[in-house]
């Protein structure tokens, strides 16, 4: 079965129908553990983002609304967040790899007030899920970068 889930603050479509560009990815073997930690090269976005998806990885969903973007936290509340992401992100299990497969920016996404946005593309494996695609779209708030929405499927 497929598992699609949209975990989003800001609306769907618009992580999911702008255009992507990026690296290619690299074939990983099933079991290979890869580190979500980042490369020198890390751009702050992604910094940001993997920073983040650790707080999701590790369980600490709560923290992870806390370190969203305000436009993330005014979507609903913390406690329906963390009942959310656990539905979705405990029964695959933990995370075995992650690599960075695109990123784009963009000024405006529909249903968003205009800004800086990143929007990255990971490809991850999971324990009880081989692979997955992960999108998590960054706005700028002040000086810092903050997700303003996950999507996994």
């Amino acid at each position: 079965m497929k598992v699609l889930v949209a975990l989003l603050a800001i609306m769907a479509p618009a992580a999911i129908v702008l255009a992507q560009t990026g690296t290619a990815v690299e074939p990983q073997l099933p079991g290979e553990a890869q580190s979500s930690e980042p490369q020198p090269e890390t751009s702050p976005d992604q910094l940001a983002a993997l920073a983040w998806l650790e707080l999701v990885d590790s369980g600490r969903y709560r923290e992870s609304w806390e370190a969203a973007a305000e436009l993330f936290r005014g979507q609903m509340p913390a406690e329906d967040w963390s009942r959310l992401v656990a539905g979705v992100r405990d029964p695959i299990g933990a995370m075995q790899s992650r690599r960075l497969q695109s990123s784009s920016a963009a000024a405006s996404l529909p249903g968003a007030p205009d800004g800086d946005y990143m929007m990255l593309q990971f490809v991850s494996s999971f324990t009880n899920k081989e692979r997955a695609q992960e999108r998590v779209t960054l706005m700028r708030e002040g000086d810092e970068w903050r997700v303003a929405g996950y999507y996994i499927r």
